[in-house]
């Protein structure tokens, strides 16, 4: 059973993206979810890879802890807008 994991993806070239880090809940608050990102940034820095980047919806407080901790410094932000197809356009 995966307790926790990282998704990642890479350009190929010097760039890495963690796409997707997350623990079963069963097994939150036992550092796990910041264990595998580490280990997943360890890893792109023994490919080559020069940076990280990461993505993080602000209300999620843990997960920016955790990337905070790693290292991580906000570099651009987003604004995701929803429009409801079933009323009046």
């Amino acid at each position: 059973m995966v307790a926790a994991f990282v998704i990642a993806h890479t350009d190929g070239r010097d760039r890495y993206f963690s796409a997707r880090t997350a623990a079963r809940p069963a097994f939150r608050r036992r550092g796990l979810a910041r264990a595998a990102k580490a280990h997943s940034l360890r890893l792109a820095r023994a490919a080559g890879y020069r940076e990280a980047f990461t993505g993080n919806d602000d209300g999620n407080a843990p997960m920016l802890a955790i990337n905070r901790g790693l290292g991580y410094q906000t570099f651009a932000t987003e604004w995701r807008y929803i429009h409801d197809l079933t009323g009046p356009a």
